[in-house]
């Protein structure tokens, strides 16, 4: 008992913190965590949106390989029609009524009557990757059917007024309540960007349609998509640059006057002068002496390489594979490429679903409710849904795929719906389309496995046998 407690305390051993060491700060590491402060993501992009904003535009609009980037993922993300609709509910009649009500006013939702809703879906798109935002005025225009229309707005105009500068309720032009719900925009009159003497106008939240990729809890305003990546684009177009400086210096010192024995007699030129030599003409050199030209060294072996895994950065963060960012599939087989091709369907799947949810559920609604005030549309049921059907890219080996998806139908792992949607195909619409091409084929003789029987000739008997012998 006494040795117990007169006993020296006793020491905890020492805690192992190399779990830890990359919070330690060092003279090797701390220029590379000099910017890591933990500030939010709306103080950095409260002060550096703009910085930021006006140089993803600058590559966009200067650099071939981040303009066809875009451009190849909004082909592949909308196509040409973009989305279709399909409702589902309890009433067909409502069901079809909204469906032709939302085609009708999707062709041309523009105020300016510019872009149809696909063209407008695009350059959401686009402004996601330059302005990480897309901004849309919710307007009417009068005239028969609809009068909803949608007015695009530039991100650049959502400013905070110079009146309500010291107002802590608005960050970067947007108005928020307490908790952080959008309460109003500030939109800047275009004619003034720039100016001292700016005006701008507040439009309350249900006016306005503002999306984003959120990626931090209380988020006011979107980054550029380009945003992580505008190092590795100014990277790899300065190294190309200075890939072909190098090159072209090497080409351009066409040769060196060199001596290739000891005892050969100087030429008559001094050190340092020049001489034009012409093309494609044979010279000859003073004894002991000959011409040599510089070894370029750029582009080196690995050039190709590097350029690739730089280019593959650029494309990460949408799951975009190499051979879609070069537009080049040499060195793929079947295999590698039906796996880059599945990573990247499904990144382009979750943006349509946030798409779906964030933005065209609403603008149906809206179409919806509109057409109900007028009576142009029966009540809606219960349960009523959205269904979308995206465009799908074709597969990189149909046939295999095709029998994949027979044998799933066959072993009812898979519905045809499901089949049909995953080749973008509405199944309501191509089962009336079947139906009505099977009839038109069968009227003509023609039969085929999924159309119905052609018609008997009514001449014949129904229910006898030709040339049946009576008993």
């Amino acid at each position: 008992m006494l040795e117990t407690l007169f006993a020296p305390p006793r020491v905890a051993p020492p805690m192992n913190l190399r779990r830890w060491e990359a919070g330690e700060t060092t003279r090797l590491n701390k220029a590379h965590w000099a910017f890591a402060k933990g500030e939010t993501i709306n103080e950095r992009l409260n002060l550096g949106l703009t910085e930021v904003r006006n140089r993803a535009e600058y590559e966009i609009a200067s650099n071939p390989i981040v303009e066809g980037i875009i451009g190849t993922y909004c082909g592949d993300l909308i196509d040409k029609d973009g989305p279709s609709l399909q409702v589902q509910g309890d009433s067909k009649e409502y069901n079809e009524r909204l469906e032709d009500l939302w085609q009708e006013w999707w062709a041309m939702p523009d105020i300016n009557g510019q872009l149809a809703g696909p063209d407008m879906l695009a350059l959401w798109i686009e402004m996601l990757w330059s302005a990480g935002e897309y901004l849309a005025l919710l307007t009417n225009e009068k005239g028969d059917g609809i009068q909803l229309r949608l007015q695009t707005i530039h991100p650049r105009r959502l400013e905070t007024p110079f009146s309500q500068a010291g107002n802590p309720q608005i960050l970067m032009g947007v108005e928020r309540n307490k908790a952080g719900k959008p309460l109003k925009y500030h939109i800047t009159d275009e004619a003034q960007l720039g100016t001292l003497a700016i005006r701008s106008q507040g439009y309350a939240a249900e006016k306005i349609i503002h999306g984003f990729r959120i990626r931090e809890a209380g988020q006011v305003r979107g980054a550029p998509w380009l945003a992580a990546v505008l190092q590795t684009i100014a990277d790899l177009r300065d190294y190309d640059d200075q890939v072909l400086d190098a090159a072209r210096l090497a080409a351009d010192w066409a040769g060196f006057l060199v001596q290739k024995e000891p005892e050969a007699v100087p030429p008559t030129i001094t050190t340092g002068s020049t001489f034009e030599i012409e093309r494609r003409m044979l010279m000859s050199m003073p004894p002991g002496w000959g011409v040599e030209q510089m070894n370029p060294h750029q582009p080196s072996a690995q050039y190709i390489d590097y350029r690739h895994e730089r280019l593959r950065e650029m494309g990460r963060g949408v799951s975009m594979p190499l051979m879609m960012i070069l537009l080049d599939s040499q060195k793929h087989n079947y295999s590698s490429a039906r796996f880059d091709g599945q990573l990247y369907q499904r990144g382009l799947k979750r943006v349509q679903g946030w798409l779906q949810r964030s933005t065209l559920n609403r603008l149906v609604d809206l179409v919806a409710r509109e057409a109900g005030l007028k009576k142009d549309l029966p009540l809606a049921p219960q349960g009523a849904r959205y269904i979308w059907t995206w465009p799908v890219a074709p597969h990189v080996d149909p046939v295999k795929e095709a029998m994949a998806e027979k044998i799933r139908l066959a072993n009812a792992t898979l519905a045809p719906s499901d089949a049909l949607a995953a080749h973008g195909i509405d199944f309501e619409s191509h089962v009336e389309k079947m139906a009505r091409e099977g009839q038109e084929l069968a009227n003509i003789g023609v039969a085929l496995p999924w159309a119905p029987p052609p018609p008997k000739n009514p001449a014949e008997p129904q229910g006898e046998k030709k040339n049946a012998k009576p008993e």
